[in-house]
């Protein structure tokens, strides 16, 4: 990654960081078909992201009390 990121990759501005994992992702992948390996990685974020690490930690997410209305006026 630091090759790739031209340097430091987590000291490094977030747009190096995100093309260097772009690029290194298409290059493994490159003339194959990778859409199982997409819906894998896809289901493997989502499963970190509903555990309490993920959803509390990097996402620093707080829960709202009160209740839920799905109907709502936006205006």
């Amino acid at each position: 990654m630091q090759a790739s990121s031209g340097g430091d990759f987590l000291e490094g501005p977030n747009a190096v960081a995100e093309r260097a994992l772009a690029a290194v992702d298409g290059a493994a992948f490159a003339g194959e078909p990778v859409e199982g390996y997409r819906a894998l990685k896809g289901l493997i974020t989502q499963a970190y992201f509903a555990t309490e690490a993920g959803a509390v930690d990097e996402q620093q997410w707080v829960a709202v009390p009160g209740r839920w209305d799905p109907c709502v006026d936006r205006s």
